[in-house]
């Protein structure tokens, strides 16, 4: 058995037990209790049995008697204390790994989280844990096998000292031979676990699509359930057939252990009556013997299975411990400076893997207060930008400056954004709007300034209406166009010095649109301001404008500058879309 199995199970139990400490003690308290228990009975039967055969007082046998019922109803009316105890705490437990869990991976570095590496590895670390039941395995299964181990062992060899002790011996090499073929058996679970992982997160996504009625009308009108369906079904066979060969060697290792347990006690029970029958031992004395042979082969050979168990599980436990040392963002805390601080890209390049650049040698730079806008076609590295500028991605060369200092996560309180894949939440307007920046600024005047004010005035609740009917009936749908409006709404109240707008007008129609950048002076005032965006109309607000292609700044200038070269990037792409301008400033 390798160490660093042990060491991860270390590891994990050093994370985990702080958790809930009170789970902890009742899962020893009532492991204790459990092993115990049927060695007290035993002795007090054997001592019942004794007087009853040598004909004892009355007194004395009820005496033995009361003492057998009262340890019984006092031991079971604790157990199913503890055991009451012990649920709640274990559910305390998962609820709070779940929690951990949860902010780990919202604290995580985006670029990581982004990889798919990273998607298999938590797939890996985490479905043992809170599918495979491996906190129910470790506190309810091998904690009270440890422990009935322990409290069996030296139960036997206290009592057994004055008879046969040698017996232990070949029960010990019994266990032995059940331990290697236990061994065998985890072996290939190991191996088709690591298979599984991968197939689960591929059916935790299907599993996500049939369920996300948001998807419910691409998915009728394209016949998209057939696929769905044979992905998913191609992926269940192939699970179920990993599985089928595993169950089956766990069923020749069941046979076996049956086996060896039913030779063990034969054995047992042979010497025990042989010694009987000689009237070298009396019935109370065999039985009291026998049993706590049987107890103590029953208890290792529970113990054993349990080890092995926590072994195999333990293997699973070094994915944990490798998702669980993924760097993750320090707390910034509330804290978000408000006045404009200068941008600079210094020889910035990045790329996801190497040899694969999106972007090469990028450099600019943006006065505070001013505003930059940056355009190009389809794939030249704008969004690049935006996540780079947002502290989501690391550059492999180069360095990012916020106010003249490396930009660390830390910056991200200076700054605010409206990104074209936007997300909204399931909470109220006001908490979708003013987030974890409550106080910040005036939420009716951000929502006036993106023209939601006398929408959301006029919802049942107003500002504590709920959006998205997912968990209350009486909440709102926006349109696509409204949800960004909002989105839009809450990067102004945060108030940040520095606003990224990547594509932030995407979904409204013309005439929102022309009014949204009719004021756009006014909505990035005393801001320092990088717009992305296809909309070229637009960029004619800014001090600059930036031309990317093929991940690098090909032109750079004002609109009017740009527009003076002949053949040039800008010049092209704007004159294509000259007539849409024309007929949304008419609008």
């Amino acid at each position: 058995m390798k160490v660093k199995n042990w060491k991860a199970l270390l590891y994990f139990l050093k994370v985990v037990c702080p958790m809930s400490w009170r789970a902890v003690v009742c899962s020893f308290c009532s492991s204790a209790l459990k092993a115990a228990a049927p060695m007290v009975t035993l002795v007090l039967s054997s001592r019942l049995l004794a007087s009853l055969t040598v004909r004892a007082s009355v007194e004395r046998i009820l005496l033995d008697i009361l003492a057998l019922l009262l340890f019984g109803t006092a031991a079971g009316v604790l157990q199913a204390l503890l055991n009451s105890r012990f649920k709640i705490r274990m559910d305390e437990l998962k609820d709070n790994f779940t929690l951990y869990v949860g902010k780990r991976l919202m604290k995580m570095q985006y670029g990581r989280l982004e990889s798919p590496e990273v998607q298999d590895l938590r797939q890996q670390a985490l479905l043992p844990i809170l599918r495979w039941g491996n906190f129910e395995f470790v506190f309810q299964e091998f904690v009270p096998a440890f422990i009935g181990g322990v409290i069996t062992a030296a139960a036997t060899i206290v009592l057994l000292a004055e008879y046969k002790l040698w017996l232990v011996f070949p029960i010990l090499l019994t266990v032995t031979i059940h331990l290697f073929l236990s061994q065998i058996q985890n072996e290939r679970f190991q191996k088709v676990a690591m298979t599984v992982g991968k197939v689960e997160r591929k059916l935790d996504y299907y599993d996500s699509v049939t369920n996300d009625f948001t998807l419910g009308k691409d998915i009728r009108l394209f016949r998209i359930d057939k696929i769905l369906m044979n992905k998913i079904r191609e992926l269940n066979d192939k699970e179920v057939g990993a599985f089928a060969g595993l169950f089956y060697s766990a069923a020749v290792l069941d046979f076996w252990e049956t086996l060896l347990v039913q030779v063990q006690i034969y054995f047992v029970y042979a010497i025990a009556a042989v010694d009987l029958i000689w009237k070298t031992i009396s019935i109370d004395v065999f039985f009291r013997f026998t049993g706590l042979f049987i107890n103590f082969g029953n208890s290792l050979f529970q113990f054993m299975n349990a080890l092995v168990n926590l072994y195999s599980r333990s293997r699973f436990l070094e994915k944990f411990v490798e998702f669980d040392e993924i760097p993750v963002e320090t707390d910034t805390g509330r804290e978000c400076r408000g006045e404009a601080q200068p941008v600079e890209f210094s020889h910035v390049s990045f790329g996801y893997e190497k040899g694969k650049e999106i972007l090469t040698d990028v450099s600019f730079s943006i006065p505070a207060g001013k505003a930059v806008a940056l355009v190009g076609e389809n794939g030249s590295g704008k969004t690049t930008i935006a996540k780079l500028l947002s502290g989501f991605l690391t550059p492999t060369a180069g360095q990012v400056y916020i106010g003249g200092a490396p930009l660390f996560a830390a910056s991200r309180s200076s700054l605010s954004a409206v990104y074209q894949d936007f997300q909204l939440f399931a909470f109220t307007v006001r908490e979708n709007v003013e987030t974890d920046y409550a106080g910040r600024g005036d939420m009716w005047e951000c929502l006036d300034s993106v023209g939601l004010k006398e929408i959301v005035g006029s919802l049942p609740e107003k500002e504590e209406t709920y959006l998205y009917k997912s968990f209350e009936t009486g909440g709102t749908e926006f349109s696509y166009g409204q949800g960004q409006k909002l989105a839009t709404a809450r990067s102004l109240y945060k108030n940040a010095g520095i606003i990224l707008l990547d594509e932030p007008t995407s979904a409204f129609d013309a005439k929102a649109e022309y009014e949204i950048f009719r004021d756009f002076r006014r909505l990035i005032d005393g801001k320092t301001a990088l717009l992305i965006s296809h909309r070229l109309w637009s960029c004619r607000f800014c001090d600059e404008i930036l031309v990317l292609s093929g991940g690098r700044i090909a032109e750079r200038g004002s609109h009017e500058e740009l527009m003076g070269i002949e053949d040039g990037i800008y010049r092209k792409m704007f004159l294509a879309q000259a007539q849409y301008y024309e007929d949304s400033a008419e609008a």
